[in-house]
Parts: C-alpha cells; sequence; structure tokens
C-alpha cells in the first residue's frame, strides 16, 4: 500500500512523514517525485546537497543504492534514468476532473498526460523496490500536490490511501513569506491553488480512501492523531516515534537531519508576527477557505 500525504508546502508533511515512518510495519521516504532528481544531483535539493535524511550522498546510501539496484533488476532501469516528477501545469490539471478511461483517451492526444502517466507507472516500480529492500507493506509518500497523487491513482486505485494534511492558512502564508521574497497575496493565491486542487481531487475518490488531519492536532496530540491513521490503514497502533536515526527520506523539512531534536512543537509565530496588513490581504483572498478547512 502507498500511502499519500496531500497538503501545501509549509504545513507539516515532513512531521507526519517521519511519524509514520516510526512505525514497525511503515516506511516513509519523503518526496518520491524527486528522487530522481537527488541521483542525478540535479534540480531541487541543491540547498542542502541532495543528502539523503541519513547524511550520505543517494549514490552511498545503503538504502537507496539498494532500491536502485532491485529496479534495476525488475525494469531494467536505473532510477537516475527514469521520470518520477509530475511536472505541473494547465495540461495536467484537467487530470483532476477526468476519470481513468478519460485521462487514458486524452494521453493519445496529449503527450505531456501521456509523460505523466509513465512517471506515475516509473513510481510504482520504485515503490514495489522499496517495500522489497525494506520488507515492510506500506510506503509514505510526502510529495504533496495533487497531481503527483492523480498519476498514481491511475495505475493502482486499490492500493493508495490519501492523508490531506491542512493548516491555518494564515501559518503557511506567514511560512512562505518568511522562508523568502514571497508577497502576502502571491502566498496567499498559492494555498488557495493547492487547496482547492486536494479538494477538487478528493471529491471523487471512493469512500474510506482519505482522512483529513490538522497541523495543529498533531502537534498538540501526536499519538492520538497517529492512532486515528494506523485505525484509517487498519495496522496496529504502536506508540509515536519521532526518532529521526536510520531515516532515508527525501527532500522535506531541514529539520529532519537534526537528528538531536525529537520535541514535537506547534510553531504558531503567525499570531505574534503576521501583520495586520497580511493579514487583511489572507482575509480577502483565502478567508473563505480558511474557514472551510476549519479555521476561524
Amino acid at each position: 500500500m502507498l500511502v499519500y500525504i496531500a497538503s501545501d508546502v509549509r504545513s507539516g508533511s515532513t512531521l507526519l512523514d517521519m511519524l509514520l515512518g516510526g512505525h514497525s510495519e511503515i516506511v516513509s521516504i519523503g518526496e518520491l517525485q524527486f528522487l530522481k532528481d537527488h541521483f542525478r544531483r540535479q534540480g531541487i535539493g541543491y540547498s542542502w546537497n541532495w543528502t539523503c535524511t541519513c547524511g550520505a550522498q543517494f549514490e552511498d546510501c545503503g538504502f537507496w543504492s539498494a532500491v536502485d539496484y532491485v529496479t534495476e533488476e525488475k525494469i531494467g532501469s536505473r532510477i537516475a534514468s527514469l521520470e518520477t516528477w509530475v511536472r505541473r501545469s494547465g495540461k495536467t490539471v484537467i487530470a483532476l476532473i477526468l476519470g481513468n478511461r478519460q485521462l487514458s483517451m486524452v494521453s493519445r492526444f496529449v503527450p505531456r498526460i501521456r509523460e505523466m502517466i509513465q512517471a506515475g507507472e516509473a513510481c510504482w516500480s520504485i515503490v514495489d523496490s522499496i517495500m522489497r529492500v525494506s520488507e515492510k507493506t506500506i510506503v509514505v509518500d510526502s510529495s504533496k500536490n495533487a497531481e503527483q497523487f492523480r498519476f498514481l491513482y491511475f495505475w493502482r486505485p486499490d492500493c493508495l490511501r490519501l492523508i490531506h494534511l491542512v493548516r491555518d492558512g494564515r501559518a503557511v502564508v506567514y511560512s512562505k513569506m518568511n522562508r523568502g521574497p514571497e508577497s502576502c497575496r502571491r502566498a496567499s493565491c498559492g494555498w488557495v491553488s493547492e487547496s482547492l486542487k486536494i479538494l477538487l481531487m478528493k471529491a471523487w475518490l471512493p469512500e474510506g480512501k482519505t482522512l483529513q488531519l490538522k497541523y495543529e492536532d498533531l502537534c498538540a496530540d501526536p499519538q492520538g492523531e497517529l492512532d486515528k491513521i494506523t485505525g484509517f490503514l487498519d495496522v496496529k497502533p504502536e506508540p509515536a516515534n519521532f526518532s529521526k536515526e536510520d531515516r532515508h527520506n527525501v527532500c522535506g523539512s531541514p529539520h529532519r537531519f537534526d537528528k538531536e531534536n525529537t520535541e514535537i512543537k506547534l510553531d504558531d509565530r503567525w499570531k505574534r508576527k503576521m501583520s495586520r496588513g497580511d493579514r487583511f490581504v489572507f482575509f480577502v483572498i483565502g478567508g473563505w477557505l480558511n474557514r472551510v478547512l476549519g479555521y476561524v
């Protein structure tokens, strides 16, 4: 089974990913969509030198080297030669409203869609290798975006579960602005866009395939939220384990490298530091959606 964490960036996906990876029946791998970039040492990941959470380069990491070997043995291709990223565009967004049969028909005439279907297939080949190497039956992918999930769902809908992780939009927008030179208007529009795409996709998923969690609840009661997830996945409950030792995540928050810090603490700096002007801009653009997601 593949468990996919869907959210906007800066919403706690790395925290949830690593918490799930502490369960004895689950292996978490971070953002699978960017795995080939790390083997190629290009694209996203340059800020931490394309390093695995264990501290090794991907070609030197024992876990990923074994996954690479098994993948080549299985399909005749190394991970570096596979496309694993569903690149978002106007053409891929349409996939969120099409069924598998319609999507297959469209792919005959739209090369971009066909390429993304192939990327989804490549990801599943790697997931199979991960399960074989880890000897675990549940893999967690925190790639986040809705389009990536859609093309994974195309191949194996019965083997996929979605966890929708939400966070107060004001906190997400503040974090985006604090991380880099991004205006409140742009950050708010991006949050609305990503959130709507996830909600659109959830609308047509069968009952029992999705679970929605709040970042704030996860920080306040990690064990309680983890128990909800284990019930959702039908695995035995275990004590929450946020150890960062022997982890092999791709991308994610830089905090994944801080093995000494295993404290789970709510980040609510936006309440003290977000200006009134920025709060008003967010309210105009995304206040309505924030209320839909349960925030006031």
